[in-house]
């Protein structure tokens, strides 16, 4: 298991979800997030609109919920 991903379930069994955010970030590292699309919870019509050419019309969820 990464080290990221052993911080966070520390904080989760301590009942303090999101604490390893704050601890990172008191410790200067950055934090970033990468979408992946709408499987990543954005719905397909919002993410469609993001950019000049949406992967949308490419993506084999296109028309599956």
């Amino acid at each position: 298991m990464k080290f990221s991903a052993r911080l966070a379930q520390h904080f989760v069994d301590r009942g303090d979800p999101g604490a390893e955010i704050r601890e990172l970030k008191s410790q200067g590292k950055k934090i970033v997030y990468s979408n992946n699309g709408c499987l990543d919870g954005v719905s397909q019509t919002s993410f469609a609109k993001w950019g000049e050419s949406p992967v949308c019309n490419d993506c084999v969820w296109k028309n599956n919920p």
